[in-house]
């Protein structure tokens, strides 16, 4: 409750009580989710491709939530088909780790309704490093990072753009700065992702192979969700 884009998530909750359907994309475990809505209420749909975590957030409902009735939790596409349009979808610490983030994108905020909105985080600077020196046997997990220049060539027509930046401070390795994005808009009439973007997902594929451990094809066909 105490980490700090879960306070910059509860106060846009706070400033937005009309957002009462919540679609949280990579839920993992769904400990946001429990926290959120017993201090805040409504209603949380939540999904992440990992089966392991779905089970665990089940049972992590069951023992602290407040009002277990008002979280769903599933595996991934079961939630972005549904007809029933969200008011909010969440989708934090996702894209880094997705193939094809437009084709994803595009999905989530089919799954909005108009004027509903969308609340994304990206990290930022030598986030996995620390991993990777800690525990050099890890496989990476990051296939990209999102820099200012690609956030705004993606999201620049959004309607009500925001974007913010958090600074967690220095890699303890890497005298440089990590930290994360936020990205928030509602979703308009220009919904979808066309066009020319800033992100050439080949190159930076080929550019990161050299740092993947070994383990790294395996990587790409088995953790990945290649349906994105």
């Amino acid at each position: 409750k105490h980490e700090a884009r879960y306070q910059v998530l509860k106060k846009y909750l706070d400033e937005n009580k009309h957002l009462q359907r919540i679609y949280n994309y990579g839920a993992s475990r769904c400990l946001y989710d429990i926290n959120l809505c017993n201090e805040l209420g409504r209603r949380w749909y939540c999904s992440d491709i990992d089966i392991t975590s779905i089970e665990e957030a089940k049972k992590y409902i069951k023992k602290y939530a407040t009002y277990p009735d008002q979280i769903q939790v599933k595996v991934e596409d079961e939630y972005c088909s549904n007809d029933d349009k969200y008011d909010l979808c969440i989708c934090m610490e996702v894209l880094e780790h997705v193939i094809d983030p437009i084709k994803l994108l595009n999905k989530l905020e089919d799954s909005v309704r108009m004027n509903g909105s969308m609340f994304i985080t990206v990290p930022y600077g030598p986030i996995e490093y620390t991993m990777w020196k800690d525990s050099p046997h890890r496989i990476r997990e990051h296939i990209r990072e999102f820099n200012e220049q690609m956030i705004y060539s993606i999201f620049k027509d959004k309607k009500d753009l925001k974007v913010g930046k958090m600074i967690y401070g220095l890699n303890k390795y890497l005298p440089e700065e990590t930290g994360c994005y936020f990205i928030i808009y509602n979703i308009g009439d220009n919904r979808g992702f066309g066009g020319y973007y800033d992100i050439d997902m080949e190159k930076k594929l080929k550019n990161s192979k050299d740092v993947f451990l070994p383990g790294y094809d395996k990587y790409l066909g088995g953790v990945v969700s290649n349906k994105l």
